[in-house]
């Protein structure tokens, strides 16, 4: 347990949330409690070898690699991942 509260004090503030609409800071900031909730919600997916649909949503976002370069060309961008904070 300790591990997972080190952890959510060593996540990065001001990024993008994904499709379940929490940041980081949601995380960062929670009370302690909730880490136990989320180890048992996360063991019980393992033991029973089922994920929700909705915790496997990625959002693919394209960010332009080189701003002096043409905005058209497909190769001027590089895909990021935005997926669900928990």
């Amino acid at each position: 347990m300790d591990g997972n509260i080190m952890t959510s004090e060593e996540i990065a503030d001001g990024v993008s949330c994904g499709y379940d609409g929490l940041s980081n800071e949601h995380f960062k900031f929670a009370d302690k409690n909730l880490f136990v909730y989320l180890s048992l919600i996360f063991n019980a997916m393992l033991l029973h070898g089922h994920v929700p649909e909705k915790f496997m949503l990625t959002l693919i976002a394209p960010i332009i690699t080189n701003k002096k370069g043409c905005v058209t060309d497909c190769d001027n961008y590089r895909p990021i991942a935005i997926t669900t904070v928990a």
